[in-house]
């Protein structure tokens, strides 16, 4: 069983998986971190998607949903020495900014905790593989966020993150907005229309740290143009060829016999396919 096999986590999962990869062959070093940015987008939102959003607080505690979304809750290993996140200072950290030279201002991702969750689940299960070189490193660290334009979009981005959270999760303020959301927002079944999302666009950049003294750093992108509920049945599909018409035993997801795994536990087959069929990915070492 693979979840998060579509949108989430693909992207955030295997330019983890592709970056750790890359710079083990070209540095024979493993990865310190991983910081993945979605760069560029443009997409509507499906009633499904909404309506799980708000559902959520309606049937998990406050609790359950932050130990869930903890950044090693789902790896079948812990952390001993993880490598520090990005580091913007603490006034930029207060107002959600953050600076990393090959991806620009930053600040939150709305399925950034998810997708840590998955990637760092990721790096659990490869660190249990009898194959060293599959091993991402003792050290690894992911860490996502999405783009902004400027310091001052940054900080209206996460306040407004921290704003519709602190309400939504508190049960007078959620009683209120609720219906009122809901009564705007798309019905379970129903999505953007087909003529809004011609133009739509999911693009991802990545870089990559090796864990040397040197710190070499490798980039990485997954690109999508289309709609984000077509990418996610083109990952679904692809994924199950592989399971069903690749080579599965040579992939770690068929080395561990099935399990609860991940979109990376499919391994290069996986990234190859989703090349073959429109989704743009490459990664490259920096000069």
């Amino acid at each position: 069983m693979i979840p998060e096999c579509g949108l989430d986590s693909v992207p955030a999962d295997l330019l983890a998986y592709i970056l750790s990869r890359h710079i083990r062959s070209s540095t024979s070093a493993p990865t310190a971190s991983v910081t993945v940015s979605l760069h560029a987008f443009k997409s509507g939102i499906s009633g499904g998607t909404a309506t799980t959003m708000l559902d959520l607080f309606d049937h998990y505690s406050l609790s359950h949903l932050s130990a869930s979304m903890k950044p090693y809750a789902l790896s079948p290993v812990p952390p001993t020495n993880p490598t520090p996140p990005p580091n913007s200072g603490l006034l930029y950290r207060l107002l959600g900014i953050r600076h990393v030279p090959e991806l620009g201002t930053l600040t939150d991702g709305l399925m950034a905790s998810v997708d840590t969750a998955i990637a760092h689940r990721s790096w659990g299960l490869y660190a249990q593989s009898p194959d060293p070189t599959a091993n991402y490193g003792p050290r690894f660290r992911f860490t996502e966020y999405m783009r902004a334009k400027n310091s001052l979009t940054a900080a209206l981005i996460h306040c407004a993150f921290v704003l519709g959270f602190s309400l939504l999760a508190l049960p007078p303020t959620r009683a209120l907005l609720s219906p009122l959301l809901r009564r705007r927002l798309p019905l379970p079944g129903a999505g953007p229309a087909r003529d809004t999302i011609k133009e739509d666009f999911f693009h991802y950049r990545a870089v990559g740290v090796a864990d040397t003294e040197r710190g070499e750093r490798a980039l990485a992108r997954f690109e999508w143009g289309g709609s984000a509920y077509v990418l996610t049945g083109v990952t679904l599909a692809e994924a199950a060829m592989v399971m069903l018409r690749g080579d599965l035993g040579a992939t770690e997801a068929g080395r561990r016999g099935g399990g609860l795994l991940t979109p990376a536990m499919l391994g290069d087959q996986f990234v190859e396919r989703l090349s073959k069929v429109g989704v743009k990915i490459d990664v490259r070492m920096c000069e």
